[in-house]
C-alpha cells in the first residue's frame, strides 16, 4: 500500500508526493480523503458492477459456477438487482437446454464483499439479500482507519451468523507466505482469532494467486483452523491439552 500527498491539479491529472513508499500496481484501489475524512463524492457514484463484470457474470451464467462474489457492495440494491438478472437468465438458458421439459433450474449463490466504506450503513441489508458475507480485510482497511478492522470484522461476522448466513474471512491472512515459507506468529494468532469469532470460512488471496508457497499456505491455514477448532469445542468443558513440551534439550 502507498500513501501520497495531491500538490497540485492540472485538469483531468494530479501532481502527487510519495509520503510512504511501496509498490504501485496498474488498476489498483485508489481511496481519497481530505482531512483525514474519507472523500467519497464521485467514486459512490461509480457502478459496482462494470460492462466488463457484465460479460463476465454472463461467461459464469453459461458455465453454471455456484457462487458470484460481488466486490464494492454498497447496499443490498446491487444483490437483488443481480440475483434478478441472473434468474432471468438461468431460467431462459435452462428452459432452453432442458427442451421447455420443466426441468429444475439451478442457482447460483451470491456472495457480498464488505470492503467499501458505505457498507457499514447497509450492513444488515447487505447481509439479509446476499446468500453469504466475505469480510475483505485489505480494501475495507484502506477506506476505514486500520484500528477499526478488527472490530468491524467481529462484528460483521456475528452479525452473519445471528442473521443465518456463512460468513468468510479473507486478505491478509498469511501475507509473508507469499514471500516466505514459514508465517509469523503474529499472523497465525489472527488466523486463530479469526476461527474463535466463528467465521466459516478463511480464505487465501495473494499467498495462493502469486505466492511463492500456495501448497505450504493453504497446509498451515488448515492446521490453525483444525486446532482452534478442536480448542474451541473442548474449552467449555476444561478438556484443553497444551502441548507437551520437554524439560531437558534432549526431549526426556
Amino acid at each position: 500500500m502507498c500513501e501520497f500527498v495531491v500538490k497540485a491539479k492540472a485538469g483531468p491529472d494530479v501532481l502527487a508526493r510519495s509520503i510512504e513508499q511501496g509498490l504501485l500496481l496498474s488498476r489498483a484501489n485508489l481511496t481519497f480523503r481530505r482531512e483525514d475524512e474519507l472523500v467519497r463524492g464521485r467514486a459512490a457514484l461509480l457502478p459496482v458492477i462494470s460492462c466488463k463484470d457484465w460479460r463476465d457474470i454472463d461467461w459464469a451464467i453459461s458455465a453454471r459456477v455456484d457462487f458470484i462474489a460481488v466486490s464494492f457492495v454498497r447496499t443490498a440494491d446491487v444483490i437483488t438487482n443481480l440475483r434478478s438478472y441472473i434468474q432471468t437468465r438461468l431460467n431462459v438458458t435452462g428452459t432452453a437446454e432442458a427442451g421447455g421439459a420443466g426441468d429444475s433450474v439451478p442457482q447460483m449463490e451470491l456472495i457480498a464483499k464488505l470492503e467499501a466504506f458505505d457498507c457499514l450503513q447497509h450492513l444488515d441489508e447487505i447481509i439479509r439479500s446476499s446468500d453469504g458475507i466475505m469480510v475483505a480485510r485489505g480494501d475495507l482497511g484502506a477506506q476505514i482507519p486500520v484500528e477499526e478492522v478488527p472490530s468491524v470484522q467481529k462484528y460483521a461476522v456475528m452479525r452473519a451468523r445471528q442473521l443465518g448466513k456463512p460468513a468468510i474471512v479473507a486478505h491478509q491472512l498469511l501475507h509473508s507466505m507469499i514471500e516466505y515459507p514459514i508465517p509469523t506468529r503474529a499472523e497465525v494468532a489472527d488466523v486463530a482469532d479469526v476461527v474463535r469469532q466463528r467465521a466459516d470460512a478463511l480464505m487465501l488471496s495473494g499467498e495462493s494467486a502469486m505466492g511463492a508457497y500456495p501448497e505450504k499456505a493453504l497446509g498451515v491455514l488448515r492446521a490453525v483452523a483444525t486446532r482452534m477448532e478442536e480448542w474451541v469445542r473442548d474449552e467449555p468443558f476444561a478438556d484443553v491439552v497444551l502441548p507437551q513440551i520437554a524439560e531437558t534439550s534432549d526431549g526426556k
